[in-house]
């Protein structure tokens, strides 16, 4: 509706729903955030979660309803950025925040270790920033479409709260089928099934990418094309879409057809011996890291201490093993040295499970296995 106005030139007008579409989104959804996060455990049972997982789903949904508001209006922003003639900053609003998602992940989860509750903070940083930077827009920037006074008018709610109903419906479906989806892989193959499955999903949404670009790209130009009664510019839109969902669709079909082992593995290929060795070395990397701030910390404190340099002189040690591609546990070491390492909580320490995903054949004749 607000790019109808503008291309009817009712920018006033315009404005106006603009703003009240703001504060009634974020209002709307800080009152779902604080429904929600006073019913976290209902909510994360009635989706199907098992007491194994409970702990991670509710530290990582905490943050994640807490942030919904702000996700929202990042968004709303993205959406209104564009439709101002801005498409190049609402794409750099979005990289911005993809891109610092993927280094806050890595360093809250692998850096520091804090798991789960790392994702989630890197999420509602990253978003956070990018919502920053679409206010920022708004506020510095000469624009076409400016905040002013709030105005209640309910059937202009009505109207767009219609206008989305077929996009409401859309995304209610898909989240409702995932819901009874992830029910039934938890019933029929466990966690590890939910887990393969969010891979699956994660490459499926990477595919559709290209479509839900075109279609968020379009629509505000499309909006504006028909305020303005501009039927030939109307046509062309559309007919460009067209091309490049069919030329889309092409590549999306011949990349999964001929590259999906590529995608669904980063080596091409599921080698089990292989992919421990991989895993293994990351986690040695991982703890060579935690050493060396273990180092550093005890050679500051042993000039107070002098027990913190026996202790930085076990963790030097550990260093040189690990530099060899070696995990922690397979140190030798004394027993008193084991308590100090002990305390640095390192994940080459922990021990480790290997479960084979074999058939009847394989466990009949385990031997041939290769791995």
């Amino acid at each position: 509706l607000v790019g109808i106005k503008l291309g009817e030139g009712k920018r006033s007008l315009a404005n106006t729903y603009f703003t009240s579409m703001f504060w009634f989104l974020t209002g709307f959804t800080a009152i779902f955030a604080i429904i929600a996060y006073f019913n976290m455990d209902r909510i994360i049972y009635s989706l199907g979660s098992t007491a194994l997982l409970f702990e991670d789903c509710k530290t990582y949904l905490k943050y994640m309803i807490l942030g919904t508001p702000i996700l929202a209006v990042k968004l709303f922003l993205e959406y209104y950025i564009r439709l101002d003639g801005r498409p190049a900053y609402s794409l750099v609003m979005s990289l911005t925040g993809f891109i610092l998602n993927i280094v806050l992940d890595y360093y809250t989860i692998v850096v520091l270790g804090w798991g789960v509750f790392g994702a989630s903070i890197s999420t509602i940083t990253s978003i956070a920033i990018s919502t920053l930077m679409g206010l920022v827009y708004f506020k510095l920037y000469e624009t076409n479409l400016k905040f002013t006074k709030f105005h209640w008018n309910k059937w202009y709610f009505i109207k767009s709260s219609f206008n989305g109903a077929g996009e409401m419906l859309t995304e209610l479906s898909s989240g409702i089928v995932t819901i009874f989806f992830n029910i039934a892989i938890i019933k029929f193959a466990g966690e590890d099934g939910v887990a393969a499955m969010a891979v699956n999903i994660n490459i499926f949404y990477f595919l559709i990418s290209i479509y839900l670009g075109i279609a968020t790209g379009a629509q505000p130009v499309i909006s504006y094309a028909y305020g303005a009664q501009n039927k030939k510019r109307l046509g062309e839109i559309i007919d460009h879409c067209k091309k490049a969902i069919l030329f889309g669709s092409l590549a999306v079909f011949t990349l999964a057809r001929f590259y999906g082992a590529n995608i669904i593995h980063v080596e091409g290929s599921c080698d089990p011996a292989r992919d421990i060795s991989i895993i293994d070395l990351e986690l040695v990397m991982a703890d060579m890291e935690m050493v060396e701030r273990r180092i550093d910390k005890d050679t500051k404190a042993g000039k107070g201490d002098k027990k913190f340099l026996h202790s930085a002189e076990v963790f030097k040690g550990l260093l040189a093993w690990l530099n060899e591609g070696k995990s922690a546990r397979s140190y030798p070491c004394d027993e008193e040295e084991k308590e100090i390492l002990a305390t640095a909580d390192l994940l080459t320490l922990k021990p480790v499970i290997f479960a084979a995903n074999m058939d009847e054949d394989g466990f009949k004749n385990h031997d041939a296995s290769p791995y």
